[in-house]
């Protein structure tokens, strides 16, 4: 009875062991449906795929420098020596209104990183006006009038107009990785700016005798005058620190501040005279445009592109 009960015992356990052996291999093996298994949908990660976005930008801010100068534009070319020699125009003659501006900008950017990011940008500025509006008097050397006592009269006009358009290659490190909802971000950038220049000058000069200082008399008078369009290129660099909000998976909202240092530039125009001076007809007047640094608020649109 006890081997009886033994051996029964023996064949129940091999015959569990065989399915059990079975599921072995399956699990090595086999499917979820040829387990038998229900199968159980895994959560999926959301990978953000894109790698390119297009930007656009409008802003304002404030100019420091970008001072105006002229030099080789000289006055009083026939001014008496005792007195002087020739001059150039003064500071205090100049009025600029180059201490504001607006912008607007577009661009194209690549991810490079959950963090880095780079874009190439081209903004245009609204236009500065630099202007001349002096008088100025010196007396005219007596060698050259047969000694006689006169006086120059001279009222200056002139007006520029400046334009700059900057091309900057910028790179992004942002504090929070892609895909957080607000992302704080800081960012460098260097290229440079193409600046436009159209001048218009006119100069007026009467002659003026007075031998007779009660009753001075005006025996002539001459004109100088140039127009001129320039265009250079200078070096420009920036530093932003922005901040992102990520309305969803294709736009981001992109609020900054920006500062842009861009190099000085000048530009020569042909100034001619109505009337030979010392055997001169023209000069070649130059102006300089100073170095400027603009601080800049900006508000955008970032549209990734997948």
């Amino acid at each position: 009875m006890r081997l009886t009960k033994f051996c029964l015992f023996m064949g129940l356990a091999l015959a569990a062991s065989v399915p059990g052996a079975q599921a072995a291999d399956w699990n090595r093996g086999g499917s979820i449906k040829d387990r038998g298994g229900v199968p159980v949908p895994a959560p999926v990660p959301v990978v953000e795929t894109f790698k390119w976005y297009l930007r656009a930008d409008v802003g304002g801010g404030l100019v420091d420098g970008a001072d105006p100068a002229h030099s080789q534009n000289l006055y009083g070319l026939d001014r008496d020596p005792a007195e002087g020699g020739t001059f150039g125009a003064l500071s205090n003659w100049f009025r600029g209104d180059f201490d504001t501006f607006a912008t607007l900008g577009v661009g194209v950017g690549a991810y490079f990183t959950p963090q880095l990011r780079g874009d190439l940008t081209v903004d245009v500025r609204s236009k500065g006006d630099a202007q001349i509006e002096s008088d100025y008097t010196y007396t005219r050397s007596p060698a050259l009038n047969g000694g006689a006592i006169e006086r120059v009269d001279g009222e200056t006009r002139e007006h520029a107009e400046v334009r700059s358009t900057v091309a900057l290659a910028n790179l992004y490190w942002d504090l929070a990785e892609r895909g957080t909802r607000l992302v704080p971000y800081v960012g460098v950038g260097v290229g440079f700016a193409m600046r436009n220049i159209d001048r218009d000058h006119t100069t007026v000069e009467n002659i003026v005798n007075v031998a007779d200082p009660a009753a001075p008399l005006i025996v002539g008078n001459r004109t100088f005058w140039g127009q001129g369009t320039g265009r250079q290129l200078a070096p420009a660099a920036s530093a932003t620190a922005g901040l992102a909000y990520t309305l969803d998976r294709g736009m981001v909202i992109d609020l900054s501040y920006r500062y842009t240092y861009i190099g000085a530039v000048d530009f020569d125009t042909r100034i001619s005279f109505s009337q030979a001076i010392n055997g001169e007809n023209f000069v070649n007047s130059k102006m300089t445009i100073g170095d400027t640094h603009e601080h800049a608020l900006r508000a955008g649109v970032r549209w990734n592109v997948w």
